[in-house]
């Protein structure tokens, strides 16, 4: 898909190089009513925003982010082109999820001009009124094929004409969406609209009667139309969210903060009228109340005088959504109107509604759930001051040797650099450490500080997704970023470290599955063995000793070695007591949570599903059972029918993740062993669970 955009932008950079607009040939194309986005929330901004648009409104614009849309969604547009002119565009549709990420759409475009009078060349006074029409339906598909890539397709068959004329045929849109960015905040967009074979006008209208050259009688001639083609056009589009204010701090997971201001510019090459380019911004909070502004410049737009359109190129409209219920994940009804100012007549104005049975929001589609009285799972909140990590075995307690000087010591110090080594993280694609990785390094560096004697090596890692020359790359500067974290805030002398990189040439792990990509992706650190050490072993895990506890350089405080997985709070990242595999599958299993009455699992739970299949990748046991529960509630399907599809969609991300599927066995209960018997929001919630069972 990645090589798919790459070919769109070479393409479109190519005809943005070489290719204008010809307003010559504007005559050569009809059916212009293509060009028309009938949709009143993209239309405040002029549609420039087609690199980030969702939902059933791609459909106007890039039909890729139809992808994005969730469950099912209807929606009705009307539009008053051009107040006075008694010219009205009706646009409605519905579009439809029918698996996570897969949409199916439909829509009709319907475009009248009102009764005009029916003049002849014996009658210029008029005989009557006729009403010219255009009528197009579009079938669509978009899928998601990954989180940061969207591709869909729409097919659009045309009718257009009057009572005894008319012409059909049919137009095909493709787009490409790509997001990157730390919060998803940085979108390209590319799309392709209208192509398709020319069209004819025929009917009865295009038949006259003429004398024969005897003049007795008429004989009737068939007059034949030119043939017209389609307004194709290409896109390019740029869109940049940013987002300000406090981020949320009481959901489970963090949303994004509820301001955002997004920028968007596009540029389209028509194939028969000029090029345009456009630039628009849209001020949302929490994706509840948006305004909206755009700019699409053609050629002597601001020449009243030399402009062939009748618009001024500017739009300006607001959104609102108005909640169906009172529910935790309501429907939702949005409200949306933009106003487009005309050179001539009295502008245009566009009214829209479209009912979202699941909308997508700020905090996407992670659940919003607020903090109980005991201590969360996972508790996030925004450190002033950036934390660290901090190590600590309660389970295994470990006593370092004061020397290495026995090939047992050096492996087992080389395991603790090894365990260490795990957490050594860096930003997506770079060479920037994270919080958690400059943690790990603050506890390696007061490590080495205990072997002055002795020279480690950094060897640098990837998988091998991309290039193999960039990887090869990117392994070398993330072991030279070690490297000088080291020298530089732990104060290891330079010529006690050497640095090696390897690209993705020596794997740990499958490639295949992201869990195998994870640990290929790496930094190692080790003791280099100098030759000397001897044979003999000695103890070096005595019984009943204390956790082993290193004075810092910095501060001189005791720091305590702790386990890597640790819940996050201003200062630090600590991990709870180390638990066995049934417990963690416990906690785990509580973050395993659907849409009501669905078996739309949310994305925590997807994330947190790729952690339990990578604790059962390491575990020893015969069978997984997964348990599911639901509430008392009356759904489209039964609850047995819920639980049993939700046990399956479980099944299923696990199976994709490497897990054996003869390892994993479903246990639907239904609404038959319900914890509370209220119908309060709490005891529906706690009624709504996974449970998983290891079967030994």
């Amino acid at each position: 898909m990645t090589k798919i955009l790459k070919l769109f932008l070479l393409l479109g950079l190519h005809i943005i190089a070489n290719a204008q607009g010809n307003t010559d040939r504007a005559g050569e194309a009809g059916a212009y009513e293509l060009l028309i986005n009938p949709h009143a929330r993209t239309m405040g901004m002029m549609g420039v925003n087609s690199a980030s648009v969702k939902g059933v409104d791609a459909m106007g614009t890039n039909i890729a982010g139809l992808a994005m849309n969730r469950k099912v969604s209807a929606f009705a547009n009307y539009t008053n082109w051009l107040v006075g002119t008694e010219t009205s565009v009706m646009n409605m549709g519905t579009a439809f999820e029918v698996s996570p990420g897969n949409n199916f759409g439909f829509n009709v475009n319907f475009m009248s001009f009102g009764d005009l009078t029916l003049t002849t060349v014996d009658n210029p006074e008029g005989i009557g009124t006729f009403s010219p029409y255009m009528l197009n339906l579009g079938f669509s598909f978009a899928r998601r094929f990954s989180k940061y890539v969207n591709g869909g397709i729409q097919l659009k068959l045309i009718n257009e004409g009057i009572s005894t004329v008319t012409a059909s045929g049919f137009g095909l849109d493709a787009g490409l969406q790509y997001t990157t960015g730390d919060l998803d905040d940085v979108h390209f967009g590319v799309y392709i609209r209208n192509v398709g074979f020319p069209m004819t006008m025929s009917g009865d209208g295009l038949t006259i009667k003429r004398p024969d050259p005897s003049g007795n009688y008429e004989i009737p001639y068939n007059l034949r139309a030119a043939k017209y083609e389609l307004p194709t056009q290409f896109s390019l589009a740029l869109t940049k969210d940013l987002y300000f204010g406090d981020m949320p701090t009481d959901k489970v997971i963090a949303c994004r903060p509820a301001h955002r201001f997004s920028v968007s510019g596009n540029f389209i090459y028509n194939a028969f009228i000029n090029n345009e380019f456009g630039v628009g911004g849209e001020y949302s909070f929490k994706e509840k109340y948006s305004f909206r502004l755009g700019y699409l410049y053609q050629d002597n737009a601001f020449n009243k005088e030399e402009t062939r359109r009748a618009h001024m190129g500017v739009s300006a409209g607001f959104s609102l959504d108005v909640p169906m219920s009172k529910d935790k994940n309501p429907s939702t009804l949005e409200i949306s109107y933009n106003y487009r100012p005309s050179w001539v007549f009295q502008g245009t104005h566009n009214l829209g509604f479209t009912y979202f049975i699941s909308k997508y929001s700020f905090c996407d589609d992670y659940e919003e759930v607020k903090k109980k009285t005991t201590t969360p799972e996972v508790e996030v909140k925004q450190p002033k001051v950036e934390p660290k990590i901090v190590y600590k075995t309660d389970t295994v307690k470990i006593q370092l040797p004061p020397k290495i000087e026995t090939v047992v010591q050096y492996k087992d110090v080389n395991k603790i650099f090894k365990d260490f080594s795990q957490s050594i993280e860096f930003k997506t694609g770079s060479a920037q450490l994270t919080p958690k990785g400059s943690g790990a390094l603050e506890v390696i560096g007061d490590l080495m500080r205990n072997y002055p004697e002795s020279r480690f090596n950094i060897a640098g890692h990837t998988d091998e997704m991309g290039k193999a020359e960039n990887n090869l790359t990117l392994s070398k500067n993330r072991a030279n970023a070690v490297a000088k974290y080291l020298i530089t805030n732990k104060s290891i002398p330079d010529n006690s470290l050497s640095v090696e990189w390897f690209g993705q040439e020596k794997p740990i792990a499958d490639n295949k599955t992201e869990i195998g990509r994870s640990k290929n992706r790496r930094v190692e650190i080790t003791v280099i063995d100098n030759g000397n050490l001897k044979a003999a072993p000695i103890q070096t895990t005595p019984k009943n000793t204390e956790p082993v506890k290193f004075e810092s350089p910095v501060d001189n405080k005791p720091k305590e070695i702790k386990n890597e997985s640790s819940p996050i709070n201003s200062n630090t990242i600590e991990a709870p007591k180390e638990t066995s595999l049934e417990n963690d599958l416990k906690e785990d299993a509580k973050v395993l949570k659907f849409f009501a009455g669905t078996d739309s699992i949310l994305r925590v739970g997807k994330i947190r599903l790729t952690k339990i299949a990578a604790l059962l990748s390491d575990a020893s046991y015969s069978q997984l059972k997964i348990v599911s529960h639901t509430d008392k509630g009356s759904y489209s399907k039964s609850n047995m029918d819920i639980a049993t599809n939700r046990a399956n969609v479980i099944k299923d991300i696990l199976i994709q993740k490497g897990v054996s599927a003869d390892k994993i066995i479903i246990d639907p209960k239904g609404d038959t062993m319900p914890i509370e018997t209220s119908d309060s929001t709490d005891a529906i919630e706690k009624n709504n669970r996974i449970e998983l069972v290891l079967i030994k």
